[in-house]
């Protein structure tokens, strides 16, 4: 079994992860609070840590900000391992931004379809 644990290869790059958590939408766009949220992100930031991924969080990001992070994260570099975790309201085939905006996941899947991100694990978790 492969251990990523702590590798860093010689050009630098690492496995990234990067969770995305809406726990707190704008007034008036009617989707409530996400209570257990932050919990949940705390867990797996911690846990994915451990596992060897170097590990962003962004909370309470627009439908548009989503859009944008995603993009920019399928550009950068990687050792083996992309994962994504997207946590928020969601109905089919999209995730809500705080704003109320949908953000929709076929989109967001394409960006990685790229030179950078070919022979490169790819994994997306939605929590909606």
């Amino acid at each position: 079994m492969q251990r990523w644990r702590g590798q860093v290869d010689d050009s630098g790059e690492f496995n990234r992860a990067v969770l995305v958590s809406v726990a707190q939408f704008v007034p008036g766009v009617g989707l409530g609070r996400r209570p257990g949220a932050d919990k949940d992100t705390k867990t797996l930031h911690r846990t994915l840590s451990k596992l060897g991924f170097k590990v962003d969080i962004h909370s309470d990001l627009s439908g548009d900000e989503i859009y944008q992070l995603f993009l920019e994260e399928s550009r950068r570099p990687v050792k083996d391992c992309f994962l994504a975790v997207l946590s928020s309201h969601g109905d089919e085939g999209c995730v809500f931004g705080a704003d109320g905006k949908p953000v929709q996941l076929c989109r967001l899947f394409s960006y990685f379809d790229n030179e950078n991100m070919e022979n490169k694990a790819k994994v997306f978790l939605v929590q909606v």
